[in-house]
C-alpha cells in the first residue's frame, strides 16, 4: 500500500513540475528549453509505473509541442543509461586524491620537518628555500597548484585538507626538528640574515656577502616585505639626518645608533625603545625607519592587542615590534613586553584552550612610542632606552612623500654600512671585557663592540647609558607612590627601623603632605603589603643611595639605611670612569704576560708623549696631543 501511495506522490510531482512550466515556456531560450525537456524526462524515467510515464510524457508533450515520438526516444536512452552498470576504473585510477597528492608531494623534493615547538612545516628548496607551515593558506594553495600541475585536474578541498592532515602526521613524527628563526639568527658563530626572498647576507667579522642558499630556515610571514639588496660604500651616520634628534647631542646620537646596529644582531636581550615627546616629534617616523631597516613589513606599526594570545602572535611574527601611539600599558602587557625582550617563555596554555603544554619563548627587538612615558613599572623601566624627541619647528618639516622617497633612495647604501659595523662589531667583541655590567649586561657589551667598530669612544657611550638607567631609577621612583615616601622619610635621617605596621603609619603621615592618594591601588592598605611595594622598587631606591634589608626574626623588622647620597649606585649602572675611577698613573707595561689593561681588561692601551701608558677605554686620550695605540702600533690612530 505504502509503495502505491510513494508512487502516486512522485506522479504528482512530476506532472506539477510539466504544469508549472506551462506559463514560461514560450520565453525561454532554446537551449534552456532543452534543458527542461531532459531535467523532466529523466524524472519521468525514474517513475515506476509505465502508466504514470505514459500520462506525464502526454502532459509534457501538451506544454511543449515536442512530438511525442521524440519523447519516447529520449525516455528510452534515460532508461539505458541508468540501468547501464557504472564503468570501474583501474586500480590507480581508484586511489583517492588525496593519496595521490600526498605521493606527488614526496616525489617533489619537499623537506617535512617540525619546528622547535612542534608545529608541522615544509621547505621547498626553489630560488632559495621557502618555509611553509602545513595548516597555512600559501601551502594549501602552492598544493592545489601542484595538483593542477601534475594531474591536470582541480583538487576539492577535502582533499587537500585530507592530505594535509597526513603530510602533517608524517612531518611530526617523522620528519627532523630544525629551528626556525625569524629574519636574523647565529649559526656556527656566523650571523645570516634574511633577505625575504630566498637570499640571506652572510656577516662574519671578516665582512658580508650574499648567499643563496643559508644553512639555516628562515620562518616568514605574508606581511613581511623582502629587504633590499644592500650595497656596500655607505656611510652608517647617514642614518642620523633622517631621525630628529639635536645634532649637537652626539651622545644621545651614538646611543640611538648603537641601538638601532645592535638590533641586527640576535641572542641577547635587547633594551626596548621607549620613545616619547610631543605632537610633531616624528616619534612614528623613527619606529618606521628603524622598522625599514631592521625588519621590513607592510605594517610598520601594530597595536599589541587586547589580550595576551593577540599579543603573542603578533610578537611571533616580528623580529622588531614596533608598537605605535601608546597612552597606557596594562600589567599584563608590560610583564608580557618584559618576557618578549628577555626570552622568557609563554606557555601554550596560557594562549590557547588546549592541553597541551608546550612553552613558546621569543626574544624580539621592540620599541614603543606615545606623548608621555607610558612606561610606568619598575621591571620594564629596567629594560628601556628613553628617547625624547622635540616638536619639528615647521621650518624644517618636510612633505612625508619626500622624506620616504630620500629615505629608500639612501636604504641599500645604509643597510651596507649597517652591516659593515655588525661585522666590525663581530670582530671586536670577544676583545670587549668590562669590570661592571648593568642588567642589559650583553646589549652594554655588544654596545661597546658596535662602538669600537663605529670608531667611536666606548667611554661616550657607556656614559650616555649610564644616563639612561638614572633615568630608568628616577622614573621608577616618581612612579611609585610609596618609593617617593620613602625617599621623603629618609631625607633627614640616616637610619630607620621598624616593623611594616610602624613603617606604614610613617609613611601614611607622610603620605596627606606629599598629596599622594593613599586610595589608589599602589598604595599599601595593610602593612602585610608594605614590603611588597618596597620590593617593587627596592633597586631603584638602592640606585638613590637607601640599603633597605628586612630580618624574619625575632620580629621581621625593616631596615632602611642612607649609605650614600643620592646618586646611581655602580653596582647598579655602567660608568664611562668605573667607579672609584682607575688612577691616571703608568699601567704595568705591555708585554706579552700582560696585554691588556688592568682595570677593565681592554687591549686598546696608548702611549702619550711623555711615554705614560693608558687604556682607551678607561682613559681615552681627551687632548690634541699625538699618541701611539700599541695595540696595532699605528702612530696616531686606533686600532679598526
Amino acid at each position: 500500500m505504502s509503495s502505491l501511495i510513494e508512487s502516486s506522490e512522485a506522479r504528482n510531482t512530476v506532472l506539477w513540475s510539466i504544469e508549472k512550466l506551462r506559463d514560461g515556456w514560450a520565453t525561454l531560450p532554446p537551449d534552456g528549453k532543452g534543458d527542461r525537456i531532459k531535467y523532466l524526462v529523466q524524472a519521468i524515467a525514474s517513475l515506476e509505473e509505465p502508466a504514470d510515464r505514459r500520462e506525464c510524457l502526454t502532459q509534457l508533450k501538451s506544454v511543449t509541442g515536442y512530438p511525442l515520438q521524440t519523447l519516447e526516444q529520449q525516455l528510452e536512452q534515460e532508461k539505458k543509461f541508468a540501468a547501464s552498470p557504472e564503468p570501474q576504473e583501474p586500480e590507480e585510477q581508484r586511489v583517492s586524491l588525496a593519496t595521490k597528492l600526498v605521493r606527488l608531494v614526496e616525489d617533489s623534493g619537499l623537506t617535512l620537518f617540525h619546528d622547535q615547538f612542534g608545529e608541522p612545516h615544509a621547505a621547498l628548496r626553489e630560488e632559495g628555500t621557502h618555509v611553509f607551515k602545513l595548516n597555512s593558506k600559501s601551502f594549501r594553495r602552492w598544493l592545489a597548484r601542484l595538483g593542477w600541475a601534475r594531474l591536470k585536474k582541480a583538487v576539492p578541498r577535502e582533499a587537500i585538507q585530507s592530505a594535509i592532515e597526513t603530510l602533517s602526521g608524517k612531518a611530526q613524527f617523522d620528519g627532523k626538528q630544525i629551528e626556525l628563526h625569524v629574519r636574523t639568527a647565529w649559526h656556527e658563530g656566523t650571523l645570516f640574515y634574511d633577505l625575504g626572498n630566498g637570499q640571506a647576507v652572510r656577516i662574519t667579522g671578516e665582512g658580508w656577502e650574499i648567499v643563496n642558499d643559508p644553512p639555516i630556515l628562515f620562518r616568514r610571514y605574508p606581511h613581511q616585505k623582502p629587504q633590499v639588496i644592500p650595497v656596500p660604500g655607505g656611510n652608517v651616520r647617514d642614518l642620523l639626518r633622517f631621525a630628529n634628534l639635536p645634532k649637537h647631542e652626539t651622545s644621545r646620537l651614538l646611543l640611538l645608533l648603537v641601538s638601532i646596529i645592535t638590533d641586527l644582531i640576535p641572542g641577547f636581550p635587547h633594551p626596548l625603545k621607549a620613545i616619547h615627546g610631543q605632537q610633531g616629534a616624528a616619534k612614528s617616523t623613527l619606529l618606521k625607519l628603524i622598522k625599514e631597516l631592521v625588519d621590513p613589513s607592510f605594517t610598520k606599526v601594530v597595536d599589541p592587542g587586547d589580550n595576551l594570545r593577540e599579543f603573542v602572535l603578533k610578537a611571533s611574527s616580528h623580529w622588531f615590534l614596533s608598537l605605535d601611539n601608546l597612552s597606557f600599558i596594562p600589567p599584563w602587557l608590560s610583564d608580557a613586553l618584559c618576557r618578549v625582550c628577555t626570552g622568557e617563555g609563554f606557555s601554550k596554555r596560557e594562549l590557547f584552550t588546549d592541553t597541551d603544554e608546550v612553552v613558546i619563548a621569543l626574544m624580539r627587538t621592540v620599541g614603543i612610542n606615545g606623548i608621555n612615558l607610558v612606561v610606568d613599572r619598575p621591571d620594564l623601566l629596567d629594560r628601556c632606552l628613553i628617547l625624547e624627541l622635540e616638536s619639528i619647528p615647521e621650518d624644517r618639516r618636510i612633505p612625508e612623500e619626500e622624506f620616504w622617497a630620500d629615505f629608500e633612495k639612501a636604504k641599500p647604501a645604509l643597510l651596507g654600512a649597517l652591516f659593515d659595523v655588525v661585522a666590525g662589531a663581530i670582530r671586536q667583541f670577544p676583545e670587549v671585557k668590562l669590570s661592571r655590567l648593568p642588567r642589559m649586561a650583553d646589549f652594554t657589551k655588544w654596545g661597546v663592540a658596535v662602538t669600537l667598530a663605529l670608531g667611536e669612544r666606548p667611554a661616550e657611550f657607556l656614559e650616555a647609558y649610564r644616563l639612561v638607567i638614572t633615568q630608568q631609577h628616577e622614573e621608577a621612583i616618581a612612579s611609585s607612590p610609596v618609593a617617593l615616601a620613602v625617599l621623603a622619610l629618609m631625607k633627614e635621617r640616616p637610619e630607620w627601623i621598624g616593623t611594616s605596621s610602624s613603617l606604614l603609619g610613617d609613611l601614611n603621615d607622610l603620605a596627606e603632605e606629599l598629596q599622594i592618594d593613599t586610595r589608589g591601588k599602589a598604595w599599601p592598605k595593610e602593612p602585610n603589603w608594605v614590603w611588597r611595594r618596597l620590593m617593587e622598587s627596592k633597586t631603584n631606591l638602592e640606585a638613590m643611595g637607601l640599603k633597605i634589608d628586612r630580618k624574619r626574626v625575632p620580629d621581621r623588622l625593616i631596615t632602611i639605611q642612607r649609605v650614600r647620597e643620592n646618586g646611581v649606585n655602580a653596582d647598579n649602572a655602567v660608568n664611562a670612569e668605573p667607579n672609584p675611577a682607575p688612577p691616571l698613573t703608568p699601567l704595568t707595561p705591555l708585554t706579552p704576560e700582560s696585554p691588556s689593561c688592568t682595570w677593565c681588561g681592554s687591549r686598546h692601551l696608548w702611549r702619550s708623549e711623555n711615554g705614560v701608558t693608558r687604556c682607551g677605554v678607561c682613559h681615552p686620550p681627551a687632548g690634541p696631543e699625538r699618541v701611539v695605540w700599541l695595540d696595532e702600533g699605528k702612530d696616531g690612530q686606533p686600532a679598526s
